[in-house]
């Protein structure tokens, strides 16, 4: 069993939260089906659903799963799902298949986003969407953020949405925050959410230790994911505080300092929130990993015990090679540094955009972050398959989406170029699929 994703949990008391706060259809972010609790996007009543049967005939399929990629095969979908996978030839189709001939080309599952803001930019979405990723997860905005992209009219990624991030006062981000005062009110903050339509909790940086481990106890009993983002905490203890994945390489860094540093830095951004934004890259800057080995490999042991998740956002934190500035310049390749070490020693990866980075254009903020984890050593098979399966996984919605299996939702990227021989032909997206049905 994957603990990271309880799907096999009984939770009756979902049901019950979502009466009290009005969660159901599109609202409700978990969904009770038999004895499995099954997480959700919150616009899936909106999503166009494919009918009939279609086959993609001719084309290499991408089996993430494994990195292989198989020659030469047939997809069949029916009714918005994968129904078959295999060679060509092999299986008779019904007489009724629309059949699309995919000779020399590519296909991937659909990518999926788990660090992705909102921010008021119109049709975003969208256009991530259209760039072959059909599911993202916003981890810290109000759901009804989401409501006029909800309206606009055009096709959306699956959103798998947090609600606003739990914070204390005084909150980096007011407009996103939900302020925490006690461990009674985290836990029924979690409740809130999850009754409202979040599939996630996000736990912000200005949170004590025992407000993060009351709030990551009710996410495990209610079977939704919980994830942090740090500044001023040990990354150590809030993995042992029961959190499920980690947001951004810089929330590492206090854990890699020395005491007295790590005090120092604490108390300047408690004072000025403002202060982690150079503070961070003089912070790292000055990190020999090679001195700190031991706390390096005790930090990816718990990860690795406790299957906790780790989405750096490399792109969001990039320095130039033509930046005048050193200490930055050298901070952001020690982040670099550490992210390949995590690699290297079997920590669970992710990807995530931000949305919008300095060095990518505008839209592209996925596209350049994969390739920023490619440039840490991560092979093709295993990038692809972080943003895919190990995303899903994330998700906790595994059982629907993240690979080309028969009775996954038919959410598939049709490429012009082999994914597997350059990083730069994840960009040459010629047909995306969602849900059974072409986007645009």
């Amino acid at each position: 069993m994957d603990l990271r994703i309880p799907l096999l949990v009984k939770i009756p008391v979902l049901l019950i939260i979502s009466w009290l706060f009005g969660g159901c259809g599109t609202k409700v972010g978990l969904v009770e089906e038999g004895n499995k609790v099954l997480i959700k996007p919150v616009n899936l009543a909106e999503m166009p659903m494919g009918e009939g049967s279609l086959a993609i005939t001719h084309v290499h399929v991408l089996d993430v799963r494994t990195g292989n990629l198989l020659p030469l095969h047939t997809i069949w979908i029916r009714d918005g799902l994968i129904e078959s996978v295999f060679p060509d030839g092999t299986e008779v189709l019904p007489g009724s298949v629309e059949v699309v001939d995919g000779a020399g080309r590519y296909v991937i599952p659909g990518l999926i986003d788990v660090h992705f803001h909102l921010d008021q930019l119109r049709g975003l979405p969208h256009l991530f969407l259209k760039k072959g990723i059909t599911a993202l997860r916003d981890p810290g905005a109000w759901i009804e953020a989401y409501g006029n992209e909800r309206r606009r009219g055009e096709q959306l990624p699956r959103l798998y949405l947090t609600g606003p991030h739990l914070d204390m006062f005084p909150p980096a981000h007011p407009k996103d925050a939900l302020i925490i005062r006690d461990e009674e009110e985290a836990r029924q903050q979690v409740r809130n959410l999850v009754g409202r339509g979040a599939s996630a909790i996000k736990i912000y940086y200005r949170m004590s230790l025992g407000l993060i481990q009351a709030a990551a106890d009710e996410c495990k009993k209610l079977g939704v994911p919980s994830t942090a983002h740090l500044e001023i905490s040990d990354v150590r203890e809030v993995i042992r505080a029961g959190v499920t994945g980690i947001e951004h390489v810089t929330s590492f860094g206090l854990a890699l300092i020395s005491p007295i540093e790590a005090e120092v830095y604490r108390q300047k951004v408690l004072a000025d929130n403002h202060a982690r934004r150079e503070g961070r890259y003089e912070m790292w800057s000055g990190l020999d990993f090679g001195d700190k080995r031991n706390t390096v490999k005790e930090i990816f042991d718990l990860m690795k015990e406790k299957e906790v998740f780790f989405c750096p956002t490399l792109a969001v934190f990039e320095v130039g090679e033509e930046s005048e500035d050193e200490v930055r310049g050298l901070g952001f390749q020690k982040m670099m540094e550490f992210t390949a070490l995590a690699y290297g020693k079997g920590v669970d990866l992710t990807v995530g955009s931000h949305s919008y980075v300095p060095y990518a254009s505008y839209g592209s903020a996925y596209q350049r972050e994969m390739e920023l984890m490619h440039a840490c050593g991560m092979s093709l098979a295993d990038l692809i398959r972080a943003a895919t399966w190990g995303n899903a996984r994330f998700l906790g919605a595994q059982e629907e989406i993240g690979s080309i299996e028969p009775g996954k939702k038919a959410d598939l990227v049709l490429l012009s170029s082999n994914p597997l021989e350059h990083v730069k032909n994840l960009e040459n997206v010629e047909k995306v699929m969602l849900n059974g049905v072409w986007v645009d």
